[in-house]
């Protein structure tokens, strides 16, 4: 179970300056990344948002804070197969998928 956040209480926490990604296009690089709480507004649920080293990861359908990605399926792609391998153990799969994660948030900051 998660809790529910105000955006503004988001903004005022990590600024605008996250990674906004559409919703499930992040599914595997996030898989095993617990949730920070959601936004949700008049129409319902608006996105999920995660914390990653102090980056927040905003994943959803309306008002994403941040920027839209650029190497995004790149790394979503590697780390799929990573998932859905089934013959790598669970702690190395949670392991692995985890340094893309970073890595991935690393490459859109330092060239994105």
């Amino acid at each position: 179970m998660s809790i529910q956040a105000k955006r503004k209480e988001l903004l005022n926490s990590y600024g605008a300056a996250g990674l906004a990604v559409g919703y499930c296009d992040a599914y595997a690089l996030l898989s095993y990344t617990n949730k920070l709480c959601y936004c949700a507004g008049v129409y319902g649920w608006n996105f999920d948002a995660y914390d990653v080293d102090g980056v927040l990861i905003t994943t959803g359908y309306r008002g994403l804070i941040g920027r839209r990605p650029r190497w995004l399926d790149k790394y979503e792609s590697r780390a799929r197969a990573i998932v859905n391998d089934w013959n790598i153990p669970y702690n190395r799969k949670v392991y692995r998928v985890n340094r893309l994660l970073k890595n991935w948030i690393k490459k859109e900051y330092m060239e994105g």
